[in-house]
C-alpha cells in the first residue's frame, strides 16, 4: 500500500477541523431560525384562531358575489385618496377591512416565508 503525501493528510485534517468548528459555531443559529419558524407557524395559527368569525365572514362574502363587494370595497379605500370622503361608507369599510387586513397579513406572511426560505437554501 502506498503512504500518502503528508501535506495532503495535513491540509484534509485542517480543512475537517475548519468544517467542523464551523458547524458547532452555526448550531445556535440553525436552532433560533427553527425556533423562528415554529413560532411564526404558531402566530398565524394563533391569529386565524383569534379571528377565525371575521375570516369566515369574509369568504362568506367573497363566496355570494365577492367580486362585486371587493369592487366596492376598493372604490371605498381609493375614495380616502380622493378630495372628498363619503362618511356613509366608513362603517362598511371598517367592518370589511379587519378580514382583509387579516387575509393579507396571512398572505404576506406566507410571502415571506416563502422567500426566507429561497434565501436560506440558495446560500447552500
Amino acid at each position: 500500500a502506498r503512504i500518502p503525501d503528508s501535506g495532503l493528510m495535513w491540509r484534509k485534517a485542517q480543512f475537517l477541523a475548519a468544517r467542523d468548528a464551523g458547524e458547532r459555531a452555526t448550531q445556535p443559529i440553525s436552532f433560533v431560525e427553527r425556533f423562528a419558524w415554529a413560532l411564526a407557524i404558531v402566530c398565524a395559527i394563533g391569529v386565524c384562531v383569534w379571528q377565525w368569525q371575521a375570516i369566515r365572514t369574509w369568504f362568506v362574502a367573497l363566496g355570494s358575489g365577492g367580486a362585486n363587494s371587493a369592487v366596492a370595497w376598493m372604490s371605498g379605500v381609493f375614495a380616502h385618496f380622493g378630495t372628498g370622503i363619503d362618511v356613509s361608507k366608513l362603517g362598511a369599510i371598517s367592518a370589511e377591512s379587519s378580514a382583509m387586513s387579516i387575509a393579507c397579513g396571512v398572505g404576506l406572511l406566507a410571502l415571506c416565508a416563502f422567500v426566507a426560505a429561497y434565501l436560506v437554501h440558495s446560500e447552500e
